[in-house]
């Protein structure tokens, strides 16, 4: 290699380092360029590499827009989970809603982020450790307090909420606190507290949790008690009160929000009135017409119910607002919103005409479902539920042992079905029986339990191979059928 050839090489390796290094200086002086660094560091799997560069991007002298700094946040906790590094998580999402006390959006992401931790550790010399399992301490969980400080957190965001701001940031910022309110709060009673955003509880097993009480709870009359919708985040009544609120604020929102937030009431709200949620069956099939009271679940109208209070079971007529077959059907009919949208609602109401034995309302409904969507999936299965509503179809009950020499009985349920083809044929017990004592002998290192159990003879002639224990067709009658209205 000559010389100039030399040379030209040493000048463009010096070249290139120096533009490495323009380029390391130019990420590190630029806010957007540390967070991609910081990512592509964790995706390579150098996750303290890629949490040090964010710890480093998060102190106060580092000028960022809010919005990054939150993204900033979420990468650390990203990078230390990975580490296992829980414990140092913690202190890092409370520093930072310490040093930007003001910023929403970092305590939004300080927020969410503090809810997704575990909630398990070790008090170690005094000082509680997140996920310590070294078995060196006493054992603690910590989720009412992560849920009050979390809660307190969004409560400083919410006042310093810009609403101004893009309505997919402040539709975040409202997604998480409806999710810290429901932390633990998932049923009706726990809702009806107020939680002390100002309090510092103590350990969970310090502190303990009241048990819900059985059944939706009443009011003095006896009747459900409803959450209404308050005026303001500070005038609510109780938690419950504060989840309609954020509720209310999402749709406020427009688009998607607005879709958004009556989905996530008109489910809340079905999740404690509907006939699934009681755990105890309607009348059985083809009885419908036999119950009466409380049981006669297919005379319900859309905006009542059959709800298992703390009183006991009482049919109800539901407020407009608690009416979920009415929400979710004004949903559902609005051409405004997504057919994949509307489609869900139209099978989850479906859902709710099945349970209620209001079999044709649940046939229409699955109807309109599958018209809306274009997943042939989704299209195959709701087809499939359809079909078991409107088909035609029987099949043979379970019976007792009949004694032989007087005729037997089959018992037949059907649905929808005007008529059925019966045939009798032998079966040669004696060769099955042969069969199944040869099996046993050879003592097979795949045991096939069925292969040894004679009183599940039909299922060993359904199978393959059972069809040489069938002789011909000795019989053949029909049967004619009335199926019941709508059946």
């Amino acid at each position: 290699m000559d010389m100039k050839r030399i040379i030209w090489l040493a000048m463009g390796l010096g070249l290139g380092m120096m533009t490495d290094t323009m380029n390391a200086q130019d990420r590190a002086n630029n806010p957007r360029g540390r967070y991609e660094h910081a990512v592509e560091l964790r995706q390579a799997g150098n996750y303290r590499e890629g949490a040090d560069v964010c710890l480093e991007a998060l102190k106060p002298e580092v000028e960022m827009n809010s919005s990054l700094r939150a993204e900033m946040l979420q990468e650390l906790v990203n990078s230390l989970q990975r580490l296992n590094a829980w414990q140092e998580a913690d202190e890092a999402v409370h520093k930072a809603a310490e040093t930007y006390p003001a910023d929403w959006r970092v305590l939004t992401e300080a927020a969410s982020r503090l809810m997704s931790m575990p909630k398990h550790g070790q008090v170690i010399d005094g000082e509680f450790r997140r996920a310590e399992n070294r078995g060196r301490g006493l054992w603690k969980t910590v989720q009412e307090k992560d849920h009050v400080q979390a809660l307190g957190w969004l409560e400083a965001a919410r006042r310093h909420l810009d609403r101004d701001a893009d309505a997919n940031d402040q539709g975040h910022f409202w997604e998480v606190m409806k999710q810290a309110l429901m932390t633990n709060r998932g049923s009706a009673w726990a809702l009806f507290e107020k939680t002390d955003l100002d309090g510092e509880p103590g350990f969970d097993d310090e502190e303990g949790y009241d048990e819900g009480g059985s059944g939706y709870p009443i009011d003095a009359d006896g009747n459900p008690r409803y959450f209404g919708v308050a005026e303001s985040f500070e005038s609510a009544a109780n938690d419950g009160e504060r989840v309609r609120f954020v509720i209310a604020q999402i749709e406020a929102l427009g688009g998607r929000w607005a879709v958004q937030a009556k989905v996530m009431w008109a489910d809340m709200v079905s999740g404690w009135f509907g006939v699934q949620r009681h755990g105890w069956g309607g009348p059985w099939e083809g009885d419908e017409k036999k119950a009466s009271g409380v049981t006669a679940l297919h005379t319900l109208a859309e905006d009542e119910t059959v709800v298992r209070l703390a009183t006991g079971l009482k049919r109800v007529k539901l407020p407009d607002d608690y009416a979920f077959l009415k929400l979710r059907r004004a949903i559902a009919e609005d051409r405004d919103v997504p057919d994949s949208d509307r489609s869900v609602q139209w099978s989850r109401m479906a859902g709710e005409f099945t349970n209620r034995w209001q079999m044709m309302a649940a046939a229409g409904a699955l109807k309109q479902a599958i018209d809306l969507t274009d997943h042939d999936r989704r299209k195959r299965t709701l087809t499939e539920q359809r079909d078991q509503i409107v088909g035609n179809w029987a099949w043979l009950e379970p019976v007792e042992t009949q004694v032989p020499g007087k005729p037997a009985k089959l018992s037949l349920g059907f649905r929808n079905a005007r008529g059925v083809e019966f045939s009798a044929r032998k079966v040669n017990v004696a060769k099955l029986i042969e069969d199944t004592i040869a099996f046993i002998r050879t003592k097979p290192q795949e045991f096939d339990y069925w292969q040894t159990q004679l009183d599940t003879v039909g299922r060993r002639l359904l199978e393959e191979g059972g069809a040489k224990y069938v002789g011909k067709v000795e019989h053949e009658w029909s049967v004619e059928l009335e199926p019941a209205e709508n059946h």
